[in-house]
């Protein structure tokens, strides 16, 4: 692996006018002393499509400067050195041979650095590089080594990482033919029905904010999720009030295999039937990510990537991995006394 490497990122340079020198001076002539491989008519074009901005709002380039101003500037396709580095974040590492590794992926890790974000540091691939000695597969390019799939930021559970070539390959072949089965627990708002079921509908991303997806959508994908119900719950919010009329308490425990990988689809697609995640700020219901917050300390969503089955290199059968579940999910669980037993997966 490439000890640095050139990558495209577009967060802002800020500074902030201390000299009493350049007040009173033009925006955009103080950008050409501070920016000289850039022409003043380029910078000029920045200001007026936003790409420059005074004390966090729009301006104009004839704009006089002021000092303790805070000018922030966004240079498109901006090229900066990025080394990755090898960091010890104790991986719960659940299977490993010469050529993959699987993972039980803590919630709140994202999975690699990002072009566009600032996840240098404190990722699945910081770690694994650790872990690997920093010897992986870079078949998913510089910025993400040895990672075949990924899962969400505050998801946990289970994460294969091809460490060699072979590994990579192979992993991701089986991911492309869907010769995995993936299970996911999820915990959902009110009480499904019927108890088992599948939602078949395509995701793309959201045309009104980038960040998210969508049924259908920008450049929309087949997705097909199954589901099955594994327990319904009712309890009394902590206010004592009747379930009946809060539903807070009515919430099902879900056991869920995508057949399709797109992104975030288990939480679009149960949103998209009334039964959004617990605990899910993005699709999910305020008032019930808020009563499980005050009950249960529950700070993210209720998604565990549980099981995973698949061939691994060189072998002539299947074999299951679980992702035993972390505390914050399992004291819910235990709260309701439920126990989860490995005969779920029986066929």
């Amino acid at each position: 692996m490439p000890e640095n490497t050139d990558h495209i990122i577009d967060e802002p340079i800020e500074f902030t006018i201390k000299s009493q020198a350049v007040a009173g001076e033009r925006l955009d002539k103080v950008l050409v002393g501070k920016f000289p491989g850039h022409s003043r008519r380029y910078l000029q074009q920045l200001v007026e499509n936003g790409g420059i901005l005074i004390n966090g709002k729009k301006t104009v380039s004839r704009y006089k400067i002021k000092a303790g101003d805070v000018v922030s500037v966004r240079l498109p396709d901006r090229p900066v050195k990025l080394k990755l580095e090898a960091e010890d974040l104790n991986l719960d590492v659940v299977y490993e041979d010469e050529n993959i590794l699987v993972i039980n992926k803590r919630a709140g890790m994202v999975c690699h650095p990002a072009d566009r974000h600032r996840h240098l540091t404190g990722t699945v691939v910081n770690a694994i590089l650790y872990h690997c000695k920093e010897n992986l597969s870079e078949g998913s390019g510089s910025l993400r080594p040895g990672i075949v799939h990924r899962l969400d930021r505050y998801t946990s559970g289970l994460l294969i990482v091809g460490k060699t070539s072979k590994g990579h390959v192979h992993m991701s072949r089986v991911i492309r033919e869907r010769w995995i089965e993936k299970t996911y627990l999820t915990l959902v708002r009110g009480h499904l029905k019927p108890e088992t079921g599948s939602i078949d509908a395509p995701i793309g991303r959201n045309v009104k904010d980038r960040h998210k997806q969508a049924i259908g959508g920008l450049n929309p994908r087949e997705a097909l999720t199954h589901y099955e119900v594994i327990k319904y719950l009712e309890e009394l919010p902590s206010d004592g009030k009747a379930t009946k009329k809060s539903g807070l308490g009515r919430t099902t425990l879900l056991k869920v295999r995508i057949v399709t990988g797109r992104t975030h689809q288990i939480r679009v697609h149960l949103a998209s039937i009334g039964h959004p995640v617990v605990g899910d700020d993005v699709y999910g219901d305020d008032k019930v990510n808020a009563h499980f917050k005050e009950k249960y300390d529950l700070e993210r969503q209720f998604l565990h990537a549980w099981s995973l089955k698949f061939r691994i290199p060189g072998d002539d059968k299947d074999t299951r991995f679980v992702g035993d579940l972390p505390e914050d999910l399992q004291k819910i669980l235990d709260v309701n006394g439920i126990e989860l037993s490995l005969s779920i997966f029986e066929e």
